[in-house]
């Protein structure tokens, strides 16, 4: 599944070559793509977080979640069907992102607190 995402990702300059007009549509798709990947990392996180065998290694690298999630707001925003509210749709994914970044923080505090 993660060589798909990778070779849905690597297309765009193929698609630029021989359907101009299929771009748009495609970028959507990696906005798509990228938030589905920023909530698999949040999800991921949180459990390691929560489960995870005592001593376990985990290395958090902040802000990480929040760049994927905005810039999945701004290709959805910017090529999607809400064009015309790109501005709401960048603002909340911003938000989404801070809150996802929040949560990773509150499950990496009970998993010290334990």
């Amino acid at each position: 599944m993660l060589c798909g995402r990778g070779l849905l990702l690597s297309v765009g300059v193929i698609v630029l070559r021989v359907r101009e007009r299929a771009l748009p549509r495609l970028l959507a798709i990696h906005g798509g793509v990228f938030f589905l990947l920023g909530a698999a990392l949040t999800t991921s996180s949180v459990r390691w977080a929560l489960f995870a065998p005592a001593g376990s290694p985990f290395r958090y690298a902040p802000g990480l979640v929040l760049v994927v999630m905005t810039y999945s707001a701004l290709l959805i925003g910017s090529f999607g069907p809400w064009q015309q509210r790109s501005r709401r749709v960048r603002v909340l994914g911003v938000w989404l992102g801070v809150f996802l970044e929040l949560a990773i923080l509150c499950s990496l505090l009970v998993r010290v607190s334990k």
